[in-house]
């Protein structure tokens, strides 16, 4: 008989899917809109009473200001006004939080912001300083051997490797752009075949046709991925989210 493995399951939520009651049992951890690309003090307040149900850890998502373009874009503004949006955003999912009694278990940037941070040193540099000048004792979630990684961890803070289970991935390690064909796994099969790469054998297969190495603490499955209830249906079978007490 086949035995499952306890891993950790993260999806990025309060997206406007309305799908999270559906996935909550399925995962260990969630990143939650809280007003950049998307999200409002009230949807975070749904996504965290469903999370608080079903022992899931959650998570803050900031993004560009820029809900025209989901936070996919990389918007030419000051490092101190995105700064500041990011600050905004994440004391908004913080004041949410405290009146449920809820800690905060990782900080998740979203789209163009996640690229921007682990492209650039400044930008990372920044995600750190917001952290601490928030006195956060959470995680920051970060794609393995990246620059924001040695960054933050230079600076005290906890990170955890992340790794995407529904995207394809250049052999630099970025992720294929959405525009391109065959960026987005959105076939089960795929889905979990990538998975078993990176959990049994640290690697991915890349859009080069390539195996690079991954280390990953949390594999993240995108809340709009059109399959994903049966994606984690799949996946199912062979791993178990670990639960947050």
């Amino acid at each position: 008989m086949k035995s499952t493995k306890n891993i950790f399951i993260n999806v990025d939520t309060g997206e406007g899917i309305g799908n999270e009651k559906q996935l909550m049992p399925f995962i260990s951890l969630c990143s939650i809109a809280c007003g950049g690309h998307t999200g409002d003090k009230s949807s975070i307040s749904q996504v965290v009473e469903l999370a608080l149900e079903n022992q899931v850890g959650v998570g803050a998502h900031p993004s560009f200001d820029d809900t025209q373009n989901f936070g996919r874009i990389m918007l030419d503004i000051p490092v101190q006004q995105l700064k500041d949006s990011v600050v905004r955003q994440i004391t908004t999912f913080l004041e949410v939080i405290e009146k449920k009694h809820v800690s905060i278990h990782h900080i998740k940037p979203h789209g163009a912001l996640y690229h921007l941070i682990n492209q650039n040193p400044i930008y990372a540099l920044m995600m750190a300083e917001i952290m601490l000048d928030l006195k956060l004792n959470c995680y920051l979630f970060v794609p393995y051997n990246s620059k924001t990684a040695s960054i933050a961890q230079s600076m005290g803070i906890s990170t955890l490797n992340e790794a995407f289970i529904d995207r394809a991935y250049h052999s630099d390690y970025r992720l294929v752009d959405r525009s391109i064909e065959g960026s987005c796994l959105n076939d089960p099969k795929l889905v979990k075949g990538q998975l078993d790469g990176m959990v049994n054998q640290n690697k991915v297969l890349t859009y080069e046709s390539e195996e690079i190495q991954i280390n990953a603490q949390t594999f993240c499955i995108h809340g709009d991925n059109p399959n994903i209830e049966k994606i984690l249906a799949v996946i199912n079978a062979d791993y178990k989210p670990i639960k947050m007490n």
